[in-house]
């Protein structure tokens, strides 16, 4: 869950191999439109460490989700691409990897009020 006007946590992505099988594995988060209100910019997406790139020397990175602070409440989701990056010995041309499936973002409001 993230707050509106705020970023979560660092999220884990991990390959779920112990040996690298490509060369270098680039991931990109997209909000998916088709919610219930289309989240544009005001969902965003941060990797600090590698901006979500996996080396070969390196199984698995975090991310961030951030909201706008104008962004309603509700369920928002975000799709993966993926673009691999594979050894120039490789005689395959299929790629080794998958993207992450859609991911869940709850995205709630503060309430202004105070409890005591």
């Amino acid at each position: 869950m993230v707050w509106a006007g705020s970023y979560t946590q660092d999220t884990p992505i991990t390959v779920s191999t112990d040996t690298f099988a490509a060369n270098k594995l680039v991931l990109t988060a997209t909000p998916n439109e088709k919610t219930r209100v289309a989240p544009g910019a005001m969902l965003a997406t941060t990797s600090e460490e590698n901006g979500f790139t996996f080396y070969s020397q390196l199984n698995q990175i975090y991310f961030r989700v951030g909201a706008d602070v104008n962004l309603s409440k509700g369920i928002y989701y975000l799709d993966w691409s993926i673009t691999e990056t594979q050894y120039s010995s490789t005689n395959t041309e299929s790629n080794k990897y998958h993207h992450p499936i859609r991911t869940k973002v709850e995205v709630g409001v503060q309430n202004q009020k105070f409890q005591f």
